[in-house]
C-alpha cells in the first residue's frame, strides 16, 4: 500500500503548523482563561503522543476514537493518529448509551475522551474486528441525522488532500488571517473545509464559546444560515473569505450576505464534503453553488462524482460501497439554472404524507416562513397521517414577551402555530444542531396529542402552546 497520501496531507499540515499557526483556545470554563497554542507546540505534542501510543503494541493501522471538544488535544488527537497511519474517529458529543453504541460499532483500539476537566485514554480489545480497513482510510465520521439515525463513513487521505487543495485557493486565507471556530470539527463541514485548510494555510484559529461572537473580530468563518445570521452588517463588511453552508439559505439572510467575501457551500459527509460552491458574495435563496465536480441531476435528485468523496459506509461490521459506476445520489432534489447554478427544493425523504393521501414537501416552505418570521430559531412543518399540516417551532432564545405577542398577531398561515420549549427540542437534535426529523415525525401523534413520554426534555414536560392570530 502507498502511503504517498497520508504523507502529503501530514507535510500540509507540518508546513502550515511552523509558518505562523497558532490557535487561540477559551477551554469551556471561562475561569480557565485563554491560551496561546502555537503550531511547533501542537505538532511537538502529537509526536509524543503517537510516540507513547506505539508502547502497549497497537495493531497496525490502529482506529482512535475521540470525544473531545474542540481544543488543542482534539488537533493533536488527530495529527497523532495520522502519524501512526491509524483511522481518526471522532465521536459527536453525544450522550449516554448513543456513545456505547458507537464504541460498539467502531470498534477502536484506543478511546480518549474528555470529563471533569482532563483526558481519559482506554485501549480496548478489538480481536473481533475481522474486517480488514480500506487502503489509505483516514478519518471515519458521522452524519448529522437529521432525517435517519447517525451512519458512519470512511474518508481517504487523498480524498482529504483533495478538499484541501481544491478550497485552498478559493479560500483567501493568509498567514495574518483569523479564522473564528463557531462549529463542531466532528461534523464534516468544520472538520475538513474549515480546519484543514486553516492548519496547511498557516493562519489562526480562534475556539470559544458563542456568547460573544457578536462583539468579535475575525477574517473567516465556517457557519450554517442560522450562525451566519447572527452576524452584524460590519463583522459582513470585515470578512475576506469562508463558507456558509450545511442547510439552505433563506431569502433574507441570502440578501445580507450578498456582496460579502463569503460563498455559499454544498456537500455531504459522503462527499467529504465539497460538491459545490458559489462565487464570494453570490447569495440567493435555497442557492448552492456550482459544481466543484461532476454533478448532475437524474430523477429529479442530484448526483455527484468526485475525487473527494467517502471510500465507504462502515454498517453492521462491515465496508459498504455508497456509489454505483463512482456516482453518488445525494437525495436532495434540486434545478440547475443556465448558468451552471444548482438550486436545492429539499430532501427526498422528508416528505409525509396527510390522512387524505396527498404528499407534502415541506422544507422550502419552512424557509420561506423562517425568513419572514425571524422571531423563530426552528420551524417544523409537520403532519404524518394528519388531516393537515402543523407548524411546530422554537422561538429566539433573546425574544421578549412582547416580540412573542406580535408573531402571534402577524401569524396569517394555513397551518396552526405551536412553540415547544428548548427542553422539547434538545430530544429531538442531532450532533450538528439539525433536527432530526425523522425521529420527529415517527412521533409526530402523540406530540400532537401533548402525550408526556414524546415531549419530555430532561425529564421536564414541554408544554406546545398554539399561536391564534
Amino acid at each position: 500500500m502507498s502511503t504517498a497520501p497520508r504523507q502529503a496531507l501530514l507535510q500540509s499540515l507540518e508546513a502550515g503548523l511552523h509558518s505562523g499557526f497558532a490557535m487561540e483556545w477559551q477551554a469551556p470554563d471561562p475561569a480557565a482563561g485563554t491560551r496561546i497554542w502555537p503550531g511547533p507546540a501542537l505538532w511537538a505534542w502529537a509526536r509524543r503522543l503517537a510516540s507513547a501510543w506505539r508502547r502497549p503494541s497497537l495493531p497496525q493501522r490502529p482506529r482512535v476514537a475521540v470525544q473531545v471538544p474542540n481544543s488543542p488535544f482534539y488537533l493533536a488527537a488527530m495529527i497523532a493518529t495520522w502519524m501512526l497511519d491509524g483511522i481518526f474517529c471522532p465521536l459527536p458529543a453525544w450522550r449516554g448509551e448513543q456513545t456505547a453504541i458507537a464504541l460498539d460499532a467502531l470498534r477502536p483500539d484506543l478511546f480518549l475522551s474528555h470529563a471533569g476537566g482532563s483526558l481519559k485514554l482506554q485501549r480496548r480489545e478489538c480481536a473481533d474486528r475481522a474486517i480488514a480497513d480500506p487502503a489509505d482510510l483516514a478519518l471515519m465520521l458521522w452524519t448529522s441525522a437529521s432525517l435517519h439515525a447517525p451512519r458512519v463513513f470512511g474518508l481517504s487521505h487523498a480524498a482529504l488532500g483533495w478538499q484541501l487543495h481544491s478550497h485552498l485557493p478559493l479560500l483567501a486565507l493568509q498567514r495574518d488571517s483569523l479564522v473564528r471556530n463557531c462549529l463542531p470539527w466532528t461534523h464534516v463541514f468544520a472538520g475538513v473545509l474549515e480546519l484543514l485548510p486553516t492548519l496547511a494555510s498557516g493562519a489562526s484559529l480562534r475556539v470559544a464559546p458563542l456568547a460573544s461572537f457578536r462583539q468579535e473580530s475575525f477574517t473567516h468563518l465556517f457557519v450554517v444560515p442560522r450562525v451566519a445570521a447572527l452576524l452584524q452588517d460590519s463583522q459582513i463588511r470585515a470578512l475576506a473569505g469562508g463558507i456558509v453552508g450545511g442547510a439552505p439559505i433563506a431569502a433574507e439572510l441570502a440578501e445580507r450576505l450578498r456582496g460579502s467575501a463569503l460563498r455559499v457551500g454544498y456537500g455531504q459527509t459522503e462527499a467529504g464534503p465539497g460538491v459545490c460552491l458559489g462565487d464570494p458574495g453570490d447569495f440567493r435563496p435555497a442557492f448552492l453553488g456550482r459544481g466543484l465536480v461532476d454533478a448532475e441531476q437524474r430523477e429529479g435528485t442530484l448526483h455527484y462524482r468526485s475525487p473527494g468523496q467517502a471510500l465507504g459506509e462502515w454498517r453492521a461490521g462491515r465496508w459498504q460501497p455508497i456509489q454505483h459506476d463512482g456516482w453518488v445520489d445525494s437525495g436532495d432534489r434540486v434545478r440547475c439554472d443556465d448558468d451552471g447554478g444548482w438550486y436545492w427544493l429539499g430532501r427526498r425523504d422528508a416528505r409525509f404524507v396527510l390522512a387524505d393521501g396527498r404528499n407534502v414537501e415541506p422544507e422550502l416552505e419552512e424557509l420561506r416562513l423562517l425568513g419572514q418570521y425571524p422571531e423563530l430559531a426552528t420551524l417544523v412543518l409537520g403532519g404524518p397521517g394528519a388531516r393537515h399540516s402543523l407548524a411546530l417551532a422554537r422561538l429566539q432564545p433573546d425574544l421578549t414577551a412582547q416580540g412573542e405577542a406580535s408573531l402571534r398577531r402577524r401569524w396569517h398561515e394555513p397551518y396552526p402555530l405551536r412553540i415547544a420549549s428548548d427542553g422539547f427540542w434538545d430530544a429531538y437534535l442531532g450532533p450538528s444542531g439539525k433536527v432530526q426529523r425523522g425521529k420527529l415525525y415517527a412521533r409526530w401523534q402523540g406530540i400532537v396529542r401533548g402525550d408526556r413520554d414524546v415531549c419530555t426534555g430532561h425529564g421536564n414536560y414541554a408544554a406546545l402552546e398554539e399561536g391564534r392570530a
